[in-house]
């Protein structure tokens, strides 16, 4: 360079590119398992961080998105975060109904976000992946996809794998003899039949976690009995979690409200105020949980188990042998708390049979408890909840032959939440302690996602073939 009429120069050889300084030179292959909130997410933080340098595909194998909101259709299916909180971080949702929302309508909203944003394009529907190996040579994902439509397989590749398959999907059946063998109608709690009419039958709930704890009140009234197959202790919360609003508004007892037409319309007007309210809501439900209301000997702890017992002894005490069997000698927050209004109110009618022991088997005409009576029955309800154990959803074969499940054997481990061992370029949504014991599942995604565009374009802009942890 000449400035002045004296030649500037570098006495090092540097290249010229033949193309732009911030043109990396190629696109990455970004593949995605799930179009839960997971794969939505990924869409539309990609595309609008990385879109003309990559190309990018979700593989869902289910019809429609939404995951475990499409497929969980049971009765009274809800989240029990507030509603304002349960939302994408970047899509706040003025609408919501009511301040715990139930199932149908947190899948509309997915649906109607995964609209506005045009992500379905980016799906191919009713296609299961079935197997995953790396090629360390290419430095990508050799993904085996089967069309459950037109019954074909096919392979894609990908220099970004990420896997949103969820945690509430893969159905957990208990390992009980004869399981398969009842006649009368039998469902798991996530492929509950919608046409399923319990008036005037004996229905069995197999299970008393959060799924059995929100059927339960829902068709104890039509059933003729309900048999209550409970064999663990539980905390039986009054509300959800963010129970300070519901305390405001003076909807404790009721354990839920509906949003008013003018409070709607005037945070559509002020989207500003809704997302304080948001945020108020969210600081303090997380400030609740991260301080003192879940550290042992607290007085916040203290005074939350003495109010969950009294809300469980006055709630069972015309039926003392469920409180007995039920009522916890762990204090809350050893285990996920289990929100449940109407619940302890159903459990002590009349047409509720209480059965706190393990199952024996299962025949033809019902259920055998461990004690040997057949409790005869017109249909079975599994609500045994899901494998959450974070075992592969399909054969994964990372570096060195390594696999997926020796990589989550004995202890699950994974950096930040999300990347693991011998996995180069394949990140994990709501991973090994990357999923909130309690909040916003949406935040945590939100946080591993940025996490991995972060490391794309670092990918691209250093040409590097592969990132994993050790």
């Amino acid at each position: 360079m000449v400035y002045k009429g004296q030649r500037h120069y570098s006495e090092f050889q540097v290249p010229i590119l033949e193309r732009p300084v911030d043109d990396p030179g190629r696109k990455l292959r970004v593949v995605c398992v799930g179009s839960g909130i997971g794969g939505i997410t990924t869409a539309i933080r990609f595309n609008q961080h990385l879109g003309e340098h990559i190309t990018f595909q979700i593989y869902e194998k289910n019809h429609d998105v939404g995951g475990v909101w499409l497929e969980n259709r049971y009765p009274g299916v809800a989240c029990d975060v507030p509603a304002p909180c349960f939302a994408f971080l970047f899509e706040d949702n003025p609408d919501w109904s009511s301040y715990y929302a139930g199932g149908k309508e947190i899948f509309d909203y997915i649906s109607k976000v995964a609209d506005k944003y045009q992500t379905r394009k980016y799906v191919k529907f009713n296609h299961m992946v079935t197997g995953a190996r790396w090629d360390e040579d290419k430095g990508t994902w050799g993904i085996t996809i089967h069309d459950q439509v037109n019954n074909r397989t096919f392979h894609d590749e990908a220099d970004i794998f990420i896997l949103g398959w969820g945690q509430l999907n893969n159905w957990a059946f208990p390992d009980i003899p004869g399981l398969h063998s009842f006649k009368g109608e039998y469902m798991h709690s996530a492929d509950f039949k919608e046409d399923f009419d319990p008036t005037g039958k004996t229905v069995a709930i197999v299970g008393g976690g959060s799924t059995g704890v929100q059927i339960l009140p829902q068709i104890q009234p039509k059933a003729k009995k309900i048999q209550q197959y409970m064999r663990s202790q539980n905390w039986i919360a009054p509300v959800g979690f963010g129970a300070e609003e519901l305390e405001k508004r003076g909807a404790l007892e009721a354990g839920n409200f509906t949003y008013t037409e003018k409070e709607k319309q005037d945070w559509k007007g002020n989207p500003d105020a809704y997302h304080d309210y948001r945020r108020h809501i969210e600081d303090s439900m997380m400030a609740y949980m991260t301080e003192d209301g879940f550290k042992y000997g607290s007085a916040d702890q203290q005074r939350m188990e003495r109010e969950f017992k009294g809300h469980m002894v006055k709630a069972l005490s015309s039926r003392p042998e469920i409180l007995k069997t039920l009522l916890p000698d762990f204090p809350p927050g050893c285990r996920r708390l289990v929100p449940g209004p109407g619940y302890l109110e159903a459990v002590v009618k009349d047409n509720v049979e209480w059965i706190p022991q393990e199952i024996e088997r299962v025949t033809e005409k019902g259920i055998v408890s461990k004690d040997g009576v057949l409790h005869e029955c017109d249909a079975i309800i599994w609500a045994t909840g899901f494998l959450a154990d974070f075992r592969a959803r399909f054969p994964m074969v990372g570096r060195d032959g390594v696999t997926w499940d020796e990589v989550m054997d004995p202890e699950p481990e994974a950096y930040l939440g999300c990347m693991m061992d011998k996995m180069p370029n394949c990140w994990l949504y709501l991973g090994p302690n990357g999923a909130p014991g309690a909040g916003n599942a949406y935040l945590a995604i939100e946080l591993e996602c940025a996490l991995i565009i972060r490391t794309a374009k670092k990918m691209l802009r250093e040409k590097i073939k592969s990132v994993c942890v050790k």
